[in-house]
């Protein structure tokens, strides 16, 4: 603080100087938080829960269409971002309310020669836009042919929060 700042203090009828931290103490409060501001959270921080429930594929040649029908099993509705398994990602762009399910064609492309995928990374976000990741287990069976093709998906847990 300078000289010039004591004496403007002085002026208008402060302290000259002032301890370091004091000026916080003798701010205003701010307004309390307007509707159109986002939500303040309280309370212990809740995951929501969505994952693949059920899975079935079809086979072409050495082709292979893996559907799905992903479930909400939290208590608000959230916005399935993407899916990335077998080293693509699908953009599924969609919302699920709680409880609903709906089903996804997740992966269209040639069967894999070995199992070494073996995660699926569900991403989605819930209303207040925080970001979450569901692994999933890749279940496989082999083909006849040395091929392999997807059966069924699990839930791993924790869910991971993005």
């Amino acid at each position: 603080m300078g000289f010039f700042d004591v004496l403007k203090n002085l002026a208008t009828g402060k302290p000259g100087f002032e301890m370091p931290g004091a000026s916080a103490e003798r701010e205003e409060p701010q307004a309390a938080p307007t509707n159109s501001e986002a939500p303040v959270r309280r309370g212990p921080k809740v995951v929501p829960v969505v994952e693949i429930e059920r899975s079935t594929y079809r086979t072409n040649g050495s082709q292979m269409q893996v559907t799905c029908i992903i479930q909400n099993n939290s208590q608000g509705t959230i916005e399935l971002d993407k899916i990335r398994l077998l080293g693509s990602s699908l953009e599924l762009d969609s919302f699920l309310r709680p409880g609903e399910e709906r089903q996804y064609n997740v992966y269209n492309g040639n069967r894999p020669n070995n199992t070494h995928y073996h995660i699926a990374e569900l991403y989605y976000k819930d209303e207040s836009g925080d970001y979450f990741c569901a692994n999933h287990f890749i279940e496989y069976d082999r083909e006849p042919d040395g091929t392999y093709v997807i059966t069924d998906f699990k839930l791993q847990h924790p869910i991971r929060d993005v």
